[in-house]
């Protein structure tokens, strides 16, 4: 008799437990927190990109695919939680969970991710690039594996529009740059070896400035960075010698938050990201088609190189890209195969034969 109270009493406390979990309706979502971070302001192309198309984005598919899970986004911009050369680093440590990077600053750590601004004279086209840049790190392992070493999850790398080179003279051939100090910043000052020119040590941020003192008398830089830069309020002159676009930026997640995400959510970072990529690839080339139409109306003259002064100035340089290639390799890492690979997808691309000033990993 007891044993049969037992299982009424008990049958009762399962028929109430489902009573109530029906009447609170369906559970909540399962949600993850996570920090996102950029050491510069929303107004910059890759924030503005992640602000307004990644993160969101992410939201709406995690939303329709049915799978109770979602993203609690704290934004944290404009060097708020990391000054720009501390972001790779505050996303390894989970200080944060997502951030925009500067590749630029990480050449120890993933010195395959400038391949681009050491293989220059390439092609201008953003969109190409950024397609080239997904295939080496869909098929050359070490590609990714350098983000993994350092406990980060590459989700996409964006291309920029091509550097260019303002100045207060008029650039019409090679020997228009003998005796002509240029500032440069990094790997750019190796545009004018053998040129020439002399190549003064100096940031983005002191161009105007510099280039108005009388240090030097000009600067390579995107268009699309120019007028942001104020360089035009200094030159004179701009001419597109078209160096290549570059891949200068891009989004990297924690790889332990990244590993904890679920499959589903893995897979829509993933699409998300290249979406976004291919983004910033189409808004950088409007961006410098707007700017270049602005430096005009402020009266500078803007001309472009002719193609045969354009090759002139790469068979003039050394092979840089060798150079890298075999410092690379040194280091255990595959640098000669990486340019091989990289200059084989860029030769792919129609047009890009009539674009490409050297083959620098045909010597």
């Amino acid at each position: 008799m007891i044993g049969i109270i037992r299982d009424a009493l008990a049958f009762r406390n399962v028929v109430l437990a489902i009573a109530m979990l029906a009447w609170a309706g369906p559970a909540a979502p399962a949600t993850t927190k996570l920090t996102i971070i950029a050491g510069i302001p929303p107004t910059a192309l890759s924030v503005k990109v992640t602000k307004e198309f990644f993160i969101p984005e992410i939201n709406k598919r995690l939303a329709a695919s049915g799978i109770d899970f979602k993203i609690e986004w704290t934004e944290a911009w404009s060097a708020t939680v990391a000054k720009l050369p501390e972001v790779f680093s505050t996303v390894a440590e989970g200080v944060a969970h997502v951030g925009v990077q500067v590749w630029a600053f990480e050449g120890s750590k993933l010195p395959l991710e400038s391949i681009t601004f050491n293989v220059p004279f390439g092609i201008s086209d953003e969109v190409a690039l950024t397609r080239v840049m997904r295939t080496l790190h869909d098929t050359i392992p070490e590609m990714n594996a350098q983000f993994a070493r350092n406990n980060h999850e590459h989700l996409v790398s964006w291309s920029t529009d091509p550097d260019q080179l303002i100045t207060k003279f008029p650039v019409t051939r090679l020997e228009s740059l003998k005796g002509r100090k240029i500032g440069a910043s990094g790997t750019q000052a190796q545009y004018f070896r053998n040129t020439g020119a002399v190549a003064v040590s100096s940031g983005m941020d002191q161009a105007m400035e510099a280039m108005r003192s009388g240090l030097y008398e000009g600067y390579p830089a995107p268009v699309s960075l120019m007028i942001p830069y104020n360089m035009h309020e200094s030159g004179t002159h701009l001419t597109k010698v078209r160096f290549g676009a570059t891949i200068s930026s891009g989004l990297s997640m924690n790889k332990k938050a990244f590993d904890a995400l679920p499959a589903h959510a893995k897979k829509i970072f993933k699409e998300v990201a290249w979406e976004a990529g291919l983004l910033h690839a189409k808004t950088a080339r409007e961006r410098s088609i707007a700017f270049e139409a602005a430096i005009k109306k402020k009266g500078l003259a803007v001309t472009e190189l002719s193609a045969e002064e354009r090759k002139r100035w790469a068979s003039a340089m050394p092979n840089v890209a060798k150079e890298w290639a075999q410092r690379t390799d040194a280091r255990g890492l595959p640098g000669t195969r990486l340019v091989k690979a990289y200059m084989d997808e860029l030769r792919k691309i129609p047009g890009a034969d009539k674009e490409i000033a050297r083959h620098w990993d045909r010597e």
